[in-house]
């Protein structure tokens, strides 16, 4: 699906619901803000009209990916409403399972694209972080110490939060 360009505040207006209520910190890479976007649209259109108290609790990277957390209305829809039996008699709140296989998806995602650019991109460990970038934005090769600690906090200065 082919979003047109998106601010973060455009995307906060257009679902205000998402991102209202109580979190933990919601970042922004640059990189994978398309992908962000996309999940947004897709998740607003499994919930439909029922939006069960959905928002985002965390949006942060992590092993080279994005992780995105979210939360919903402890409530159940009604009996029988969107819902499916396991063999154990578990029920699943079908949109809600949903919403989990598209996180996964697009967390999946992330892990190929470069979190500055969002071109195609390897993972690599830099000073003991795992970081998912394409080669026009990984450290110069032979870099110092010194160096590599200034360039991570230039590539961490790119990283914006909501």
């Amino acid at each position: 699906m082919n979003e047109p360009e998106l601010t973060v505040q455009d995307l906060v207006a257009r679902f205000p619901y998402m991102f209202q209520g109580p979190h933990i910190g919601l970042n922004h890479f640059t990189g994978w803000f398309a992908t962000f976007v996309q999940l947004c649209v897709a998740v607003d259109a499994v919930l439909g009209s029922d939006k069960r108290g959905f928002h985002w609790v965390q949006i942060k990277a992590k092993f080279g990916a994005a992780r995105f957390y979210f939360a919903v209305d402890r409530r159940s829809p009604p009996p029988g409403e969107n819902q499916i039996e396991s063999g154990e008699g578990v029920l699943f709140d079908v949109p809600i399972a949903f919403v989990r296989a598209l996180v996964d998806q697009a967390e999946s995602i992330t892990s190929h694209l470069c979190i500055r650019c969002g071109q195609p991109a390897t993972t690599i460990n830099l000073d003991g972080y795992v970081w998912t970038l394409c080669t026009d934005h990984r450290p110069p090769s032979g870099a110092s110490r010194a160096q590599l600690k200034a360039w991570l906090k230039a590539l961490k200065k790119g990283l914006h939060a909501f």
